[in-house]
């Protein structure tokens, strides 16, 4: 994923900012209208992977997870602990 995140820079140099948390999912993003993913462990087995955070709701966080159906959304706790947090954000030339 992070050879993913270079080429997306490499071919926007000075357009998009990638930034990555160590604290875990950050509020302040989804209130600037970012769209972070995670890392989770795919519904608590040891199979990793990337889910879109669209939204958060009642102090959870609402998922759009590409292994469903594409359609729907789930509650984060049903992966369980974030394990990387990314963001990529367009810079304002």
């Amino acid at each position: 994923m992070e050879k993913l995140f270079e080429k997306m820079y490499k071919a926007s140099p000075g357009k998009m900012r990638l930034y990555y948390s160590l604290l875990g999912v950050s509020y302040s993003d989804l209130k600037k209208g970012l769209l972070p993913i995670v890392n989770v462990k795919y519904h608590k087995t040891g199979i990793t992977h990337w889910v879109l955070i669209v939204g958060a709701h009642e102090g959870e966080f609402i998922i759009c997870d590409p292994l469903d159906d594409g359609h729907s959304t789930r509650l984060s706790s049903d992966h369980g602990k974030v394990y990387a947090y990314r963001v990529i954000e367009r810079v304002d030339e």
